[in-house]
């Protein structure tokens, strides 16, 4: 006879929520199995997020993981993009000795990992742009690279990263940082994955670009062409975008 399929579903489940839980050790019978995905799953948290696991030492970050994943298990079998959404996890889970700056330090992480795992795409030539009715110039659209990600922190995050990624200093140093905030962009338009800083201007722009606005809009919203147009260029130049088009053309 075959197997009630409600049945199965029934002890699958119970089987998943029996992996999940806090159960001791013992009071588990696939205890190896459960043991052998929690490890994975931390570790897979520590790689993912190394600047934030330096941060905060490998106690707190398991601790902080284990809290996370039970709360958010993964829903990919795919271990390399695991921990979507920690850091709004980390900024709603204020912890005593925390830095202030560690959930945006573990977005930046974040976008860090999307961008390396992100497709390849050709960047547009800056110079493509004069192809272009200079009369209509002003009503296309842009594609961003799909490695492109941004991120605007109150806290000199650039120099945090930067500083974790050279391995320029050790757990115990004491690094005097910039008083200052920062905005950034993250992609991927070579080989490499790159990490800049950028004007609140340019952050404006892509922001609202990335919202589907022509470039005459979004130049409204930044200032004005006189006030915004070198940081459109800058954009241009940077390998960010991939096309330009006119809105509603496909």
């Amino acid at each position: 006879m075959r197997p009630d399929a409600g049945s199965l579903l029934a002890h699958q489940h119970q089987i998943a929520q029996s992996l999940l839980a806090e159960a001791p050790v013992h009071a588990v019978p696939w205890r190896v199995h459960r043991n052998t995905i929690w490890r994975g799953w931390v570790e897979a948290m520590g790689d993912a997020y190394p600047i934030t696991k330096a941060l905060i030492g490998p106690e707190m970050f398991g601790a902080s993981a284990r809290r996370f994943l039970r709360e958010t298990p993964p829903n990919n079998a795919a271990l390399k993009l695991i921990g979507g959404g920690f850091s709004s996890w980390i900024a709603g889970h204020a912890v005593e000795g925390v830095p202030p700056y560690l959930a945006d330090i573990a977005m930046l992480e974040r976008l860090w990992l999307e961008a390396f795992h992100a497709p390849d795409a050709d960047v547009m030539p800056p110079e493509m742009i004069g192809q272009f009715d200079p009369a209509r110039v002003l009503d296309l659209t842009v594609e961003f690279h799909p490695s492109l990600g941004i991120i605007a922190s109150d806290y000199p995050i650039d120099v945090i990263f930067d500083l974790h990624s050279s391995e320029a200093i050790e757990q115990t140093d004491q690094i005097s940082l910039p008083d200052r905030g920062v905005h950034i962009t993250v992609s991927r338009p070579g080989v490499d994955v790159l990490v800049a800083a950028i004007s609140a201007t340019s952050f404006s722009l892509i922001t609202i670009l990335l919202q589907g606005a022509t470039l005459g809009e979004a130049l409204d919203h930044a200032g004005g062409l006189d006030l915004a147009l070198p940081d459109l260029q800058s954009i241009l130049a940077h390998r960010l975008i991939t096309n330009l088009k006119f809105k509603g053309n496909t």
